[in-house]
């Protein structure tokens, strides 16, 4: 079974930083039952009407990838990159519906949340932790790896030397991404600020919650924070 880890020298870039997840056995059979398209219409309707102002919303996880090193006009979170495309009026949704399914409940939350293929995660523990340019790789999904720099500050999900997902959320490995055929699927949050706490863990219960209505095979939520640095997927 995974075992996932807070890096200990989170604190000295991130001391608030919070982390969400839930495993889902089945979730590939069980997203069929959801009306994924309804549901990411919604959570988009629901972030493009009434004038929102996504400054408050997106202002903290620019501060995240300052503090990173990564230039955030370029690196953009993954909820951040979400709202601008359903602004613009651009496609949001894709082929995958469990991506669609994370990408609807992250709009809905206004959280970051990614998923990785339990199948494709390799033996060594995950760890959320700093970039080691020396050591690590990275393989990302639908782009080369020159437009990726491996900063020292940068914080990367990472088993051993590969590295599962750039810059905390922005960029999946096409290693460990979902794909049509994924079945076992842990989902993931992280909050890097005490703003961003509520809509992480809320993001993560309802994703569980609504795999579990219609028959997933669900753990339970499971948190990791500074101080209290891992758990078992």
């Amino acid at each position: 079974m995974p075992r996932f880890e807070i890096h200990p020298t989170a604190h000295a870039i991130f001391p608030d930083l919070h982390v969400h997840a839930v495993r889902c056995r089945n979730a590939g059979a069980v997203v069929a039952a959801i009306d994924v398209n309804a549901l990411l219409a919604r959570a988009i309707r629901q972030r493009t009407t009434g004038g929102q102002d996504y400054t408050a919303m997106t202002q903290p996880w620019r501060e995240a990838y300052s503090r990173m090193g990564a230039t955030p006009s370029r690196y953009q979170s993954s909820i951040e990159s979400l709202l601008r495309r359903a602004a613009k009026g651009d496609t949001v949704a894709i082929a995958i519906p469990l991506v669609d399914f994370y990408n609807a409940h992250s709009l809905q939350t206004t959280a970051a949340v990614g998923a990785y293929d339990v199948a494709k995660l390799p033996p060594d523990t995950m760890q959320l932790r700093p970039c080691n340019p020396q050591h690590d790789q990275f393989e990302p999904l639908g782009a080369s790896a020159d437009r990726y720099p491996l900063l020292p500050r940068l914080f990367v999900y990472a088993s051993g030397t590969k590295i599962l997902c750039w810059g905390l959320n922005h960029r999946d490995s096409r290693h460990t991404a979902l794909d049509a055929a994924s079945e076992d699927v842990v989902f993931f949050s992280e909050a890097a600020f005490p703003s961003q706490h509520a809509a992480s863990a809320a993001a993560i219960d309802a994703i569980r919650d609504q795999l579990q209505r219609v028959g997933g095979l669900c753990s339970e939520h499971l948190f990791a924070r500074v101080g209290n640095a891992g758990f078992d997927v």
